[in-house]
């Protein structure tokens, strides 16, 4: 079973175990009576990318549990912001866990910390960029027509699309422009994409200042839920958003750019102290196969 987000799903088989010829490397021989493992998320990996409003995280635990006939196993999730994974990786976590999805640099500071558990040179961390990776984009309300500014020239042709230089008119735009705080991942995905053109003075993101051109412009957001509303309503005629978070035509919201530059890649481990931590490797390493 898979406890999240307040709902429980289930998922069993009649199959013993096949988890030996799935080839699967877990160094701690997985249990056959019933056990629970828990798992930190980082709360950007919850939207959801399915029909069934499944979000990603659950839906290759499902698959893990079909796969594996690991119906024994009831896993638990809870969603934490990136700001709130990486104080723990540092400095230990007060939430009883045996395993962590973070963005890279969260679990590598785990690791160097000892909070996490790496093996011989961190080599039980496994990493997840294929099933969980992020990227940010600007974002307008659909139907609205807002466009990014024109595009800057670069020796007297118009900047190509996917370039900063297309970035350089945003002080021109005519409206507000919504970031999430920087401790959001679109927010410092954006922070960094902007300081990549000198429109932010902290390259990794996080604890800047905009350009003075901007600052009037830009409207910070604690969530990605508000961020959003805003966009949709016209508050804010341009977003900074990440691309899972326009899953489906219900998000209200199009593409109106995207940088060549903002991604944000994921990693996963178990906790050097974890009552189940063979399990929660054995699933990460499930999860890394995937595309």
């Amino acid at each position: 079973m898979l406890l999240a987000s307040g709902a429980l799903y289930g998922c069993s088989s009649e199959e013993s175990d096949p988890h030996s010829k799935q080839g699967f490397a877990s160094d701690t021989e997985i249990k056959d009576y019933d056990l629970t493992v828990k798992f930190l998320v980082d709360s950007n990996l919850k939207n959801s990318n399915t029909d069934d409003g499944i979000g990603r995280v659950e839906a290759i635990l499902l698959d893990y549990q079909a796969i594996t006939g690991r119906g024994n196993v009831t896993f638990q999730l809870k969603y934490l912001d990136s700001a709130s994974l990486k104080q723990g990786a540092s400095d230990g976590f007060s939430q009883e866990c045996d395993g962590v999805i973070a963005l890279s640099g969260t679990v590598d500071l785990g690791l160097e910390s000892g909070v996490l558990y790496g093996g011989t040179g961190g080599a039980s961390a496994r990493d997840l960029s294929k099933p969980f990776s992020e990227s940010v984009a600007v974002v307008a309300a659909s139907g609205s027509g807002t466009q990014m500014p024109a595009a800057s020239t670069v020796d007297g042709e118009d900047a190509p699309d996917g370039s900063f230089t297309k970035l350089m008119n945003l002080p021109e735009f005519d409206g507000k422009i919504a970031i999430g705080k920087d401790s959001l991942t679109e927010g410092f995905l954006a922070n960094k994409v902007l300081a990549r053109i000198d429109y932010y003075s902290q390259s990794d993101g996080v604890g800047g200042e905009y350009v003075d051109s901007l600052k009037d412009k830009v409207v910070i957001y604690e969530s990605t839920d508000e961020l959003a509303q805003a966009v949709r309503s016209g508050e804010c005629g341009l977003g900074f958003m990440l691309r899972s978070s326009l899953w489906g035509a219900k998000s209200g919201l199009s593409v109106v750019y995207e940088p060549d530059y903002g991604n944000a890649y994921y990693k996963g481990a178990s906790l050097a102290n974890a009552s189940e931590g063979g399990v929660a490797r054995d699933f990460l390493e499930y999860a890394s196969t995937i595309v």
